[in-house]
């Protein structure tokens, strides 16, 4: 009895919509990994795309167990026998930067377009706040020894070069709006 049910629900899948799943996942780890390509910029560090999306699929399986996409931290694991440690955890956090900010702007254009003027103030003051993060950590000095600040400060030293460079970071946040 059971088989039969199987055997009639398997008949009833439309596998077009598998299909049109694999073709729109297949496209969004490759801008994934235009993404990432792009974020090693800011470490003058050129990864072509075919060996960028081979990392994006490797730490894809991480990310369905990790919280807020922390498997993304996979990839600067993986790079680490090529790059410095901090450059790379800093390139997946500028990630994840700019994909924050495209959200917040995402919002504001949804806020602007309902009118609903408090959502909009609150989705500026959080986009004001955000774009302000890299100029706190490019102005950091640390005054006395500390081996973990100095390690996290190395981490966001990659922040200084994202007003260095508007270009890439353009084309990194309009990467993060397609996605």
């Amino acid at each position: 009895m059971e088989i039969e049910l199987i055997y009639s629900m398997n008949n009833k899948i439309e596998y077009k919509y598998f299909l049109l799943f694999f073709i729109f996942s297949c496209f969004a780890s490759f801008l994934t990994s235009v993404r990432f390509c792009v974020a090693l910029k800011y470490i003058d560090f050129k990864l072509n795309i075919l060996d960028s999306w081979s990392y994006v699929l490797a730490v894809a399986p991480f990310n369905l167990f990790i919280p807020s996409k922390g498997g993304e931290f996979g990839k600067a694991y993986l790079l680490r026998s090529e790059l410095d440690y901090a450059d790379t955890v800093g390139s997946v956090i500028i990630e994840k930067y700019f994909d924050i900010v495209a959200l917040n702007t995402i919002g504001l254009i949804g806020a602007i377009i309902n009118n609903n003027f408090y959502v909009m103030l609150f989705f500026i003051l959080v986009l004001i706040i955000i774009l302000s993060i890299p100029l706190f950590f490019t102005k950091k000095t640390i005054k006395r020894k500390n081996n973990l600040l100095e390690k996290l400060i190395n981490i966001f030293k990659v922040f200084e070069r994202v007003y260095k460079k508007p270009q890439t970071s353009m084309f990194l946040f309009l990467n993060c709006l397609s996605i």
